[in-house]
């Protein structure tokens, strides 16, 4: 009987058809794993690291090719720094703040601004100076005394967010690159109309947050990870303010902050439940301040 001739060329073919194969296979299960969450861990445990390499990458990334200003939304376009409102712009609005605030951020030059949903692109709660925060709190506050470790100089105001780093009370400042070159295109703010009780049972919900890692699988109803506007979900919500506005990004029912936004504005009008602070931006090099109603009309679906 005659024997077939292998070739060295066939057993690279195969071996091609058979590794492709294997990556293809090997793909489409961690692609079953994001769409079916938490039902094969070992799966998970592969997919999770890969998901949030990639993801951090996008956060972290900044558009800084002027070529590409053909192609993008004039938001986000690096050329425009005119209208990028500065930490200096912002001094005077700060003081109107208080412990508890919660506010909105639209930033240009992130690459990761370009997929988030709606204009509103990050959310956080504001924490204040010290002096705010042992007027409101008192220094025998637990809460106090933890924020006590983050006042170092004593003149830092500070916040509490969820960014590509997890959930951290960090420094006003280190927003949308606000202690340098600024990326900050708008900011509003509103305030939770509640007692001084229930505010700092809202703010110590937010503490309890912190150090937890960014939730990269958007899975909104978990407490293991917590993103930038599910932060505000589960504060308000231990509050019995539940934010029930949901968009679908990435095959995720999640909270933007637009819709975050949303629920707040609305509720404002029709529960009495939030009151409206201010929303700013910048026109032709100068800051403008827009009325509520400005607002309504942008972030209405």
């Amino acid at each position: 009987m005659k024997m077939k001739k292998i070739t060295t060329k066939k057993i690279l073919k195969n071996t091609l058809i058979v590794l492709s194969s294997s990556v293809l296979l090997f793909l489409l299960t961690l692609f079953f794993s994001y769409l079916r969450p938490n039902e094969i861990l070992i799966i998970e445990n592969l997919r999770l690291p890969i998901q949030e390499e990639i993801l951090t990458s996008i956060g972290n990334y900044t558009i800084d090719n002027e070529y590409l200003n053909d192609y993008i939304n004039e938001e986000y376009r690096i050329d425009d720094g005119k209208n990028n409102v500065s930490l200096q712009d912002l001094r005077s609005y700060l003081e109107e703040l208080k412990p508890g605030d919660i506010f909105f951020t639209n930033s240009g030059k992130y690459l990761s601004s370009l997929f988030i949903p709606g204009k509103w692109k990050h959310a956080a709660i504001y924490l204040g100076s010290k002096k705010q925060t042992r007027d409101f709190l008192g220094e025998d506050s637990d809460l106090y005394k933890h924020l006590l470790t983050h006042y170092v100089n004593g003149d830092e105001i500070l916040i509490i967010d969820s960014s590509s780093h997890g959930v951290k009370i960090r420094e006003f400042d280190e927003l949308s690159n606000l202690s340098s070159s600024s990326y900050l295109k708008s900011i509003t703010a509103f305030r939770i109309k509640t007692s001084d009780k229930e505010l700092s049972e809202f703010l110590t919900e937010a503490r309890k947050q912190e150090g937890k890692a960014y939730d990269y699988d958007m899975i909104t109803e978990s407490n293991d990870y917590v993103y930038c506007s599910e932060l505000i979900y589960h504060s308000l919500k231990k509050i019995n303010l539940v934010i029930n506005n949901r968009s679908l990004f990435l095959a995720r029912e999640i909270i933007t902050p637009n819709d975050a936004l949303y629920y707040i504005a609305k509720n404002e009008k029709t529960s009495n439940n939030f009151s409206f602070i201010f929303f700013i931006e910048k026109e032709n090099g100068r800051i403008k301040n827009f009325s509520k109603n400005d607002l309504i009309i942008e972030i209405n679906p």
